[in-house]
């Protein structure tokens, strides 16, 4: 998918990885250990290609034997969105497999059509919209809680169980690509990444997806329950170090964020990395709006010397509105003065096209630390994920994976339209109108 490294670019890449690669105190990690406990023994394998993502997530599902346990923010009405609820309506109503799905009613409603889940319902699918618990009399929090947790997780005859995390939801936007694409430039219509996982971390995973559904689940409907012996939901766990293009006996943590149960644990694990960085903190993000805590973080870890990058989206890519846009950029702006280094993209456009949303996204959401702390997962920097929504995050402590997550950010710096903006570009491109606009937004930054 990326372009091959020429030897100058790979050298300086390798040079790149072995200046930074130090780990963070010893303290730390075993501080954090001890908080949220890793998993050892895993496997884990990166996914950045949508359409390899897409028609792995196929074989998965057509594999299953006995369940198929998703979470997703929605699927979309389009040929993704509607082909996976054929897919997943199949195996429940002709194969008898326990289908479970978790997704977001509000965005189902709004951003898609409900007519989708709905119907996968009446095809035996067990089909749970997200609303927040534990709101009480309170409407308004009932409504602004949601859920962006993203989950694939399968029995599987070699392995027991797979299971696939990372950024990407069911529909055309995630694993499409662009049609008829200039040489050169990047295929997939979105940005993102994916990765499968296998071993004991599945088994965790199972667990929090066990706890998330039930809790959505009315006294009258399926539940997933499990008795103390020969569960079908946890049996024996393997992996395959023989195979390529895996990273084997991977220590992973699970850790997430459940407003409605007051836990936090991603909001915490990243404000101790930021906290403990030496070197450089790279991170990914489609949404730069970050809380106050956590942004004075970043500053203080730019005053002490650290190198921070950050890629995240331009005007044109920003799927969601202007609003979010003006917004990140004023965190943009202070992170620059302070000397960090801030890349948006702004993939070609077709001969013609208008102005303004391009239908492009960046949707990578991962942070690494000091070349050695690699952390994807569904969490955006942003207030949404980091006080609204619920979020799944894996930090892994391996300095090995970590330079195949860098290796991905160097590439995506050489993505066709991506750009580092500095000062100049905000007097180039924000008028007084933007700026007064800019202003009034971030009245609202607290639920953007």
């Amino acid at each position: 998918m990326f372009k091959s490294l020429t030897l100058i670019t790979f050298i300086a890449l390798v040079f790149t990885v072995k200046t930074y690669a130090q780990p963070v105190e010893t303290e730390y990690l075993d501080e954090v250990k001890k908080l949220y406990p890793s998993t050892s023994g895993n496997q884990i394998k990166f996914l950045p290609d949508a359409a390899e993502d897409y028609a792995l997530r196929t074989k998965m599902i057509d594999e299953a034997k006995k369940y198929v346990h998703l979470y997703t923010l929605l699927f979309e009405n389009n040929e993704t969105g509607k082909d996976t609820a054929i897919q997943l309506s199949t195996k429940a109503f002709l194969e008898e497999v326990e289908v479970n799905v978790v997704h977001h009613a509000l965005s189902q409603f709004f951003s898609s059509k409900p007519a989708i889940t709905t119907a996968m319902r009446n095809m035996n699918v067990n089909v749970r919209g997200y609303w927040a618990k534990n709101t009480g009399l309170n409407i308004v929090k009932r409504f602004l809680l949601g859920s962006h947790k993203k989950l694939l997780l399968v029995d599987s005859e070699k392995f027991g169980q797979e299971a696939i995390v990372g950024g990407r939801n069911v529909g055309d936007n995630y694993f499409k690509n662009v049609e008829n694409p200039t040489p050169g430039e990047f295929n997939n219509l979105w940005k993102d990444n994916d990765y499968l996982l296998r071993g004991p971390i599945v088994a965790e995973l199972m667990k929090k997806y066990m706890m998330s559904f039930n809790e959505q689940t009315k006294e009258d409907q399926h539940k997933i329950e499990c008795g103390t012996e020969n569960c079908n939901y946890f049996p024996k766990l393997s992996i395959d170090t023989t195979e390529n293009d895996f990273y084997s006996n991977i220590d992973i943590t699970v850790i997430e964020n459940e407003p409605t149960w007051k836990v936090f644990e991603i909001n915490d694990v990243y404000s101790k990395l930021i906290d403990r960085a030496k070197v450089r903190i790279d991170i990914q993000t489609p949404y730069f709006i970050p809380s106050k805590k956590i942004f004075k973080k970043l500053l203080k870890a730019l005053d002490r010397g650290v190198e921070v990058r950050l890629i995240t989206n331009s005007r044109e890519t920003n799927d969601l509105n202007k609003v979010v846009f003006y917004v990140a950029s004023y965190f943009w702006k202070k992170l620059i003065k302070k000397g960090a280094k801030v890349y948006i993209w702004y993939p070609p456009k077709a001969p013609g096209e208008k102005p303004g949303y391009s239908g492009r996204c960046y949707h990578s959401k991962v942070m690494i630390v000091d070349s050695y702390v690699f952390m994807p997962g569904s969490w955006n920097f942003d207030n949404r994920s980091m006080k609204h929504d619920n979020e799944y995050a894996f930090p892994i402590y391996d300095a090995t994976v970590a330079k195949a997550g860098l290796t991905i950010f160097e590439n995506d710096l050489k993505l066709p339209g991506m750009t580092q903006i500095d000062l100049q570009w905000y007097k180039d491109n924000f008028s007084f109108w933007n700026r007064v606009f800019r202003r009034v937004s971030l009245l609202i930054k607290g639920i953007l």
